[in-house]
């Protein structure tokens, strides 16, 4: 399981993000570069910051560790401007089972700035003929 914050738009400029943040984003895709190793391609510029989830799979303190990075409120008000805002949550289901639930104060901060949430959640099937696959 995953969590980033995005900021997408036109002409994004990703040095002026990290200013603006106080920080390096961990990604930054141009419109029209390819999406990871398929042929779909970007359609704006995307700016993330991503967590990982290691031992803690719990969608709310991840997203705490996401707006912790950030000065305060003003400066994840002023990078949420530069573009439209997301906060995205990635999980499959080979994961330990998380804890999806979202905090009254992380919800706050996400409606203050205008944050959008969604969630991507991959069902995966094992292969055929794979040893452990058999038991």
């Amino acid at each position: 399981m995953y969590v980033y914050f995005a900021v997408s738009g036109s002409a994004l400029d990703c040095a002026k993000v990290d200013a603006l943040a106080g920080f390096k984003g961990t990604k930054f895709n141009r419109k029209g570069s390819r999406v990871g190793t398929t042929k779909l391609k970007h359609r704006r510029d995307r700016w993330e910051y991503r967590v990982d989830a290691s031992s803690e799979f719990s969608l709310d303190r991840l997203i705490t560790k996401i707006f912790k990075r950030f000065k305060d409120q003003r400066t994840l008000n002023k990078v949420s401007r530069v573009g439209t805002p997301e906060i995205v949550c990635v999980f499959h289901t080979g994961d330990r089972l998380p804890n999806l639930t979202i905090g009254n104060k992380n919800l706050r901060k996400m409606a203050e700035s205008g944050i959008s949430f969604w969630m991507d959640y991959y069902f995966l099937v094992p292969s055929k003929g794979r040893a452990e696959d058999s038991r």
